[in-house]
């Protein structure tokens, strides 16, 4: 089949697929060759999302330019096609952006901008999937997963043993250069113990996040208790919130679209029990003390779920010119520093701050069109913009933005089932509805 006729199809598909396999179905062993570019920019965003390459005066992450060597080579090579409509809005993004800095009129970073273009310029490329192929895509996640959560187990009992020095490992023996700088790596829980990250990741919040969104890949597709209770463990590990909230949100609806709404109600009476119960009991005593952070304007919590939306009270009052311009790529720092509480630089405000209006619509357009349209799995389409707008400040976050490149945004199903064709072979049965049964 030739390209001309894969790629209305891949950007054009209507109904999402989901699992109705049974929960030990076999996954075949080894990579296809069809999902290796996106098998690659995984591994570029989970596993080597550490590590950089050293520079003049700053690092340039590996996963990054790994990440756009294969869409690179895609492109090239035509295992990933432009999608037209994608690129046609990416250009208007471009001009908009483009439209915004000039009206501003103001100095910005040449280099947030070329970071901004390079990171969502792979956007445009689809690339065209069978459904059996994208169930086994997933299954290669949930193996990286995997890893990162025995890693975690790992990492976190050797603080006992021989010191938390050597949780980090590759610290102990990689110069600081060829790590990615300025993020909260070690993070104690009290009394020197120290919070896990995964062993391969930035912080513990990311793995948390990581965790969760595995853990809804795992409910929806595979269902097997055992990989569960081990994605379990590597979150609880990470000792944070947000993952918990990710989970919060979307583990529900998973139940009540698989006609499981009896188990939420039930889990919501046993969970309330358990936690009253166990108050004063480590962890849950840990957790319950974090909500604290809520009403600490420098705390965590804080800076995540309400200094974005003070910010952009402040940031705007009195001057409708800049919510239309915005301050210009790599202003954000600049605009709410010296404010008297503490701001996540969360992606849509990020984007709004630096970009303005004129350039933050038309690039929501365009994100959202990559995301939903044609989109092999909405749920977990939605559970990752989720972690991008509110979790984070991803918006130039390559491991997270190459993550939903790699489950979402490149992948397209060929063509999906016909109604009434009969069941799809044991070990890759879908069905094709409105989310994951």
């Amino acid at each position: 089949m030739s390209g001309a006729t894969l790629l209305p199809i891949a950007i054009g598909s209507k109904a999402p697929p989901a699992s109705a396999a049974l929960p030990h179905a076999h996954l075949q062993p080894g990579v296809a060759v069809s999902l290796l570019p996106l098998v690659v920019v995984l591994v570029a965003a989970v596993i080597l999302q550490r590590f950089a390459v050293p520079l003049a005066a700053s690092q340039l992450g590996i996963g990054l330019v790994l990440g756009l060597l294969v869409a690179g080579w895609g492109a090239l090579s035509g295992r990933l096609i432009v999608a037209p409509p994608r690129f046609v809005l990416f250009c208007v993004v471009l001009a908009a952006v483009i439209t915004s800095l000039v009206l501003a009129g103001q100095t910005f970073s040449l280099l947030s901008l070329a970071m901004f273009c390079l990171l969502y310029l792979p956007f445009v490329l689809v690339l065209p999937l069978g459904a059996a192929d994208y169930r086994r895509l997933l299954g290669h996640f949930q193996t990286l997963a995997l890893l990162v959560a025995g890693s975690a187990l790992v990492q976190f009992l050797v603080q006992f043993v021989l010191g938390a020095s050597w949780m980090f490992p590759f610290d102990r023996l990689l110069p600081e250069p060829v790590f990615i700088p300025g993020f909260n790596m070690v993070i104690e829980l009290g009394g020197g113990i120290v919070k896990a990250t995964g062993l391969w990741l930035l912080e513990p919040s990311h793995l948390s996040q990581l965790m969760a969104i595995a853990i809804i890949v795992e409910s929806a597709w595979f269902r097997r208790p055992l990989v569960l209770a081990a994605l379990a463990t590597g979150l609880l590990l990470a000792f944070s919130g947000t993952g918990l909230v990710l989970l919060a949100v979307f583990l529900p609806v998973l139940l009540i679209r698989s006609g499981r709404g009896g188990w939420l109600a039930g889990g919501l009476v046993v969970g309330a029990a358990a936690i009253w119960a166990s108050a004063d009991i480590f962890p849950v005593d840990y957790f319950l003390a974090r909500l604290g952070e809520f009403a600490n304007p420098q705390a965590s919590a804080s800076m995540r779920f309400f200094g974005p939306y003070w910010a952009v009270a402040d940031v705007f009052a009195g001057r409708p010119d800049l919510l239309l311009t915005g301050v210009g790529p790599g202003g954000m720092a600049d605009a709410v520093w010296h404010f008297d509480y503490a701001v996540q630089d969360s992606s849509w405000l990020k984007l709004v701050v630096e970009y303005g209006l004129i350039g933050a619509l038309p690039f929501a357009v365009f994100y959202g069109y990559c995301l939903f349209v044609g989109c092999p799995d909405r749920l977990l389409a939605v559970a990752l913009l989720f972690q991008v707008l509110f979790l984070g400040g991803f918006l130039l976050g390559y491991h997270v933005q190459f993550l939903l490149l790699a489950l979402v945004v490149w992948p397209r199903l060929e063509q999906p089932p016909v109604a009434g064709a009969g069941p799809m072979p044991r070990d890759v049965s879908l069905t094709f509805a409105d989310g994951p049964a």
